[in-house]
């Protein structure tokens, strides 16, 4: 084996899955100005995963690629933390439809 490089192409898969779960779960309970922050920070994710392709793509050199790579997972863990900590400060939302009932 010449390098452990190979693994990290299933932890970064394995990072991005984990981000993407918590940015629908982001999508489904945060509120409209909670949304927007989550829809902002999608942008720039993918904004990393482009620059990262053309990084790739440009320069054709394996150790630029990993340190993009190594980018767009380290961006994706910060999202992560982010939309977690977004979604905790939520208050719960239970059952309320805005409609009351009168006796």
């Amino acid at each position: 084996m010449q390098d452990a490089w190979h693994i990290f192409r299933w932890v970064w898969a394995a990072v991005l899955f984990a981000y993407l779960a918590v940015q629908v779960a982001a999508f489904w309970r945060l509120d409209s100005g909670g949304k927007k922050r989550a829809r902002t920070i999608m942008f720039v994710m993918l904004a990393l995963m482009v620059a990262r392709n053309s990084v790739r793509d440009v320069f054709e050199n394996r150790e630029v690629s990993r340190v993009g790579s190594l980018v767009v997972v380290l961006g994706a863990v910060i999202a992560t933390v982010i939309l977690l900590r977004m979604l905790r400060t939520q208050p719960m939302v239970q059952g309320r439809t805005g409609i009351e009932k009168r006796c």
